[in-house]
Parts: C-alpha cells; sequence; structure tokens
C-alpha cells in the first residue's frame, strides 16, 4: 500500500511486518485524525505507484528472517490466517511461503524488493526505526514521534527459529531483499 500524505509532497510506502502500524499511526496523529477513522484515511489517501508524481518516497525494511518470525507468531499463531492451524511448526510456515508466487503473495510476507518502488527517496531500516524515522522528520517535521504499537510480544531471536535447510529456503525466497537492502 502506498499512502499519500496531503501536504507534505510525501508519500509513505507501507509494507507489512515492517513496523506499519507504528508509522501509520504516528502519520494520523501528525493530521490529528482519530484512529477509529484511520482505515477510511488510509483508503481515501491510497495511490499506485503510476500516480506518484514528484513527491519525496519513504519505505522501510527489515531483515527478511526476523519479518517473516514475526509474520509466523501475528499472522499464522495469533490469527491463523493462512489455515495452517495455530499450532503450526515454524518449518510449515516457511514451506507455505515458498510455495507462494512472489509478485502474488500475501502483503505480510511478500518481498520487499517487490512492494518498495525502485526511485525512493529514503528507505529507513526496521532495526534502527527511531533513528531513521526522526531523519524522516528532519524533512517533514510535522510528523508526529513514532510510539510502538501493535507489539508481537516476548519471542526468542530470529536466528533460533532457523535450521540451515529453512535458512536457506527463505534466503533463496527473499534472496532480491537481501541484495537490494543489503541484509
Amino acid at each position: 500500500m502506498m499512502i499519500r500524505l496531503p501536504d507534505l509532497n510525501a508519500v509513505f510506502v507501507c509494507p507489512q511486518k515492517v513496523a506499519s502500524t507504528s508509522i501509520k499511526r504516528a502519520v494520523l496523529r501528525s493530521f490529528d485524525i482519530p484512529i477509529k477513522d484511520g482505515k477510511k484515511w488510509e483508503k481515501a489517501n491510497s495511490i499506485a505507484l503510476s500516480d506518484i508524481g514528484d513527491e519525496d518516497i519513504f519505505s522501510f525494511v527489515r531483515n527478511p528472517f526476523d519479518r517473516i518470525v514475526s509474520c509466523y507468531h501475528n499472522q499464522c499463531l495469533s490469527e491463523n490466517r493462512y489455515g495452517l492451524g495455530k499450532k503450526c511448526h515454524f518449518v510449515d510456515f516457511v514451506t507455505y511461503i515458498i510455495r507462494q508466487d512472489k509478485h502474488t503473495a500475501d502483503k505480510h510476507f511478500k518481498p520487499l524488493n517487490i512492494t518498495v518502488p525502485q526511485h525512493v527517496t529514503f528507505i529507513g531500516r526496521f532495526e534502527c526505526l527511531q533513528r531513521d524515522w526522526s531523519t524522516i522528520r528532519a524533512q517533514l517535521p510535522m510528523l508526529a514521534p513514532l510510539t510502538h504499537e501493535n507489539k508481537t510480544g516476548n519471542r526468542k531471536h530470529w536466528s533460533s527459529y532457523y535450521d540451515s535447510r529453512t535458512m536457506r529456503s527463505v534466503y533463496d525466497y527473499y534472496k532480491g531483499d537481501f541484495e537490494r537492502f543489503g541484509y
């Protein structure tokens, strides 16, 4: 999803599982829009890549290994979004993901090198979220500070979820992310 920020000459490319809830809520606070009206506001300000003019474009990316663990907890174990069961094993979730076409995959795990346009003014990193949000706010000072929303509870470090096979599978599927964004 791409959201035009009215009066700021900016567009936020909003990939899922990359602090998107926190960022969208900060944007809503910037425009004094109640959270309850957020979805309607997002829809009204959503644009297609072809509709972007000379606006500054910003987005955030995340280490694919960590992003998939976050997606696993939030979308699979908590919500059973993909019908794999709330007791689904991580390896089964990874197998499900890598069987999906990258271009039509669910937005929660679609590769970011496909989601984030090539010509972006600023790409921040989830791993440096506050620092990179401050960089954006230096250019767009009316944006509200970032607060941590939609936290995925306590979990182990992403590396503890992987064995060599799942790591290789995720790397191969997200190779474009690793290469383009330097992970």
